[in-house]
């Protein structure tokens, strides 16, 4: 639990990190430097204490360090950690679609349904892990339930119960073109109203480019005019 991602668990501790987060930002208060530069500041450190142990960013790293705090403090507890991927609208309930707030992959959806989103640039083959937000739910559902009526005083088992819920292991996963045709397709028959009261255009499908320099052959001839 909050195992490093490149095996170097050497340094890693969370005690340490907050300790370095305080020292660094006394020293940049002492410094009287501004937000901005405090606020870099602290991103870099971040960021080097999150890939020294192998993980993409400091998101990823802070929620180790919390099941680390967990795994530290649970006592004699049962715990059941949910890992879900890339949590997207719901699926079926409390209705189709539901979204709370624009984040990750929901301002992407939501970009193609205001007709905002003309190009789309990345790997056109990279899987999309995306799971339904209710099917998220339902999984920790089952999860305490499973784990309701186990006694950590009788179970020699002292590490906790890791779930990943994500759907990348399905045959026909995600994909970003796959994500664009049932997005666009959906908003073409079910345009999002707006504030006036009037249907959002969708717009024309976004393009895809596999790579920025295929993009940038696309968009040179329109700055050259």
């Amino acid at each position: 639990m909050g195992e490093p991602m490149n095996g170097n668990s050497e340094g890693l501790d969370v005690e340490v990190d907050v300790m370095l987060v305080n020292q660094r930002w006394n020293e940049l208060k002492a410094a009287r430097v501004s937000k901005k530069e405090e606020a870099d500041a602290m991103k870099k450190l971040g960021h080097q204490r999150a890939t020294m142990f192998g993980w993409p960013n400091t998101y990823a790293f802070t929620k180790a360090m919390g099941e680390m705090v967990i795994g530290h403090f649970k006592g004699n507890l049962r715990v059941a950690i949910i890992r879900p991927t890339i949590v997207s609208g719901t699926y079926r309930e409390t209705f189709p679609g539901w979204l709370e707030g624009l984040k990750a992959i929901d301002s992407f959806i939501a970009s193609c349904g205001r007709g905002k989103l003309s190009y789309f640039v990345g790997n056109l083959e990279t899987i999309l892990d995306v799971i339904p937000g209710d099917m998220v739910v339902n999984a920790a559902i089952v999860a305490m339930v499973g784990h309701a009526n186990y006694n950590s005083y009788d179970d020699d088992d002292d590490e906790c119960n890791i779930y990943h819920v994500g759907s990348s292991t399905i045959r026909d996963t995600m994909n970003p073109v796959k994500l664009i045709e049932h997005t666009y397709n959906y908003f073409s028959k079910n345009p999002l109203i707006g504030r006036d009261g009037k249907l959002v255009p969708i717009g024309v499908k976004p393009v895809t480019f596999p790579t920025m320099a295929s993009f940038q052959r696309h968009i040179l001839p329109m700055k050259v005019s």
